[in-house]
C-alpha cells in the first residue's frame, strides 16, 4: 500500500489496497493514520458494491445519522449524491460547510464513492482548518478564542430553507426532505481539539453556524463572515478531481468542503456513507499492540488503570452514542465488559459489535473512581 500526498493544503492518494475485500487490522490502522495526517484520502480504481462501502465505513467507526436526505432503496445508511444530465436545479452543497455540524455529536468523517463521473468539472474543494487556525492572525484568533457557535440546519433544510418546499418544486433528482426539525440548534466551540490527535482546528463556518453565544446577531454574523473569509483562503484549499471507481474519505472534524459545477450536460452519481463521531464525555476502549487498553480521558479526568486483555479480533476506536445500543453477546466485548464491570459498575457500560461481527465497540461513561 502506497500513500502519495497531493502536494496541496491536504489530501493524499492511496494505492495498492483492494477495498472490495475485508481489511486486516494492520491495514485499517495504516489507513487511519494516513487519514488523520492528510485529512482527505482518495482510493482510485476500486470496484465496490454498497456492501463494500458499508463495510469500509464500519472499519472506521459506527454509521452516522444522515438527516433530511432519504437513503437509497434497500439501504439505511447509503445516500445518493446525484444530478441528471438535463437537471436545472441549483447545485447541491456548493457552499462551504462541514457535514451535519448541527448535530449533538457531529460525524467524524464522510465516505463518497464515484459511480458516474463527468469527463470534466465536478471537483470537490476541501479547506484545511488545522492550517487555517495555525496561520490565523493573532487579532482574529483573539476574537474567536473561547467563543461558542450556534449551529442549525434551518437555512438549508427547514421548509423555507434552501432545500425547502420551493426546492421540491424543481427538477432536483436527489430525494431531499425538508423538515421543521431543521430549526433545532446545537452549540459547538469555534475552536475544537481533534478527538484523536488533539490538534486544534476551526470547526464549521457560517451557514450551519448561524450565530454565536453571548453576541448580538449582527455582531455574530459579522465575525462569522470575517472568519469565513480567512478559513476558505486558497492557501488552505485542496481541489480534488474525481474519477469513476474512486472512493474518497474525509475528516469532518478538521475540514470544510464544497461541491463545484462545470459539468452541464453530463450526469453525476456518487454513493455516500457517514462515519459517526465520538462523544468524548466518557473513557473509551481501544486497541494497543494487540491488547485492550482504556483511554484515561473521561468526564472526571481521573486516571484509569489499563486493561490488559489479549484479543483475537480488531477493536475500533469506539464512539459512545447516548446509550442507544443494547448490551450484546460478543466474545471480545464480553471479556472487556467483565473487566469494566469490576472497575466501574455495570450500570453505565454498553457494548456494540458491528453487523459483520469483526469489530467490537465499548461505551461507558462512569463518574465513579477507578
Amino acid at each position: 500500500m502506497e500513500v502519495t500526498p497531493s502536494g496541496q493544503a491536504c489530501g493524499a492518494t492511496i494505492t495498492g489496497v483492494d477495498l472490495s475485500q475485508p481489511l486486516a487490522a494492520e491495514t485499517v490502522a495504516t489507513i487511519r493514520a494516513a487519514w488523520l495526517e492528510h485529512l482527505v484520502l482518495a482510493f482510485p480504481d476500486q470496484t465496490l458494491t454498497d456492501d463494500d462501502l458499508e463495510r469500509f465505513t464500519l472499519a472506521f467507526g459506527p454509521f452516522g445519522e444522515d438527516p433530511f436526505i432519504a437513503p437509497i432503496p434497500g439501504r439505511e445508511h447509503v445516500i445518493a449524491i446525484s444530478r441528471r444530465a438535463d437537471e436545472t436545479a441549483p447545485l447541491f452543497a456548493e457552499n462551504w460547510h462541514t457535514d451535519w455540524s448541527f448535530q449533538k455529536i457531529p460525524p467524524a468523517g464522510t465516505c463518497l464513492y464515484g459511480i458516474e463521473i463527468p469527463p470534466e468539472g465536478g471537483d470537490t474543494l476541501y479547506a484545511n482548518q488545522h492550517a487555517a487556525l495555525e496561520k490565523m492572525p493573532e487579532e482574529l484568533r483573539t476574537k474567536i478564542e473561547g467563543r461558542i457557535a450556534i449551529h442549525s440546519a434551518k437555512n438549508a433544510y427547514a421548509p423555507d430553507g434552501t432545500y425547502g418546499e420551493a426546492d421540491r418544486k424543481t427538477d432536483r433528482s436527489m430525494d431531499i426532505r425538508p423538515s421543521k426539525d431543521a430549526e433545532a440548534t446545537k452549540a459547538h466551540p469555534l475552536i475544537r481539539s481533534h478527538p484523536e490527535t488533539g490538534r486544534e482546528a476551526i470547526y464549521g463556518c457560517i451557514g450551519y453556524s448561524a450565530g454565536i453565544e453571548g453576541m448580538a446577531q449582527e455582531d455574530a454574523l459579522a465575525l462569522l463572515m470575517e472568519l469565513y473569509a480567512w478559513q476558505t483562503r486558497d492557501e488552505f484549499v485542496y481541489r480534488h478531481k474525481w474519477a469513476a471507481g474512486m472512493l474518497v474519505m474525509w475528516d469532518n472534524r478538521a475540514l470544510l468542503h464544497r461541491a463545484t459545477g462545470g459539468y452541464e450536460g453530463h450526469a453525476r452519481l456518487l454513493h455516500r456513507t457517514t462515519i459517526g463521531g465520538a462523544d468524548r464525555r466518557g473513557p473509551l476502549v481501544s486497541i494497543d499492540k494487540g491488547m485492550v487498553a482504556c483511554d484515561p480521558e473521561g468526564i472526571s479526568g481521573r486516571q484509569i488503570r489499563r486493561i490488559r486483555l489479549p484479543v483475537t479480533g480488531q477493536i475500533t476506536r469506539p464512539c459512545k452514542r447516548a446509550f442507544e445500543h443494547p448490551i450484546v453477546a460478543h466474545p471480545i466485548a464480553a471479556a472487556m465488559l467483565d473487566q469494566l464491570f469490576l472497575m466501574n459498575g455495570q450500570d453505565d457500560v454498553l457494548a456494540h459489535p458491528d453487523p459483520i461481527g469483526r469489530h467490537a465497540q465499548i461505551y461507558f461513561a462512569s463518574s465513579r473512581s477507578a
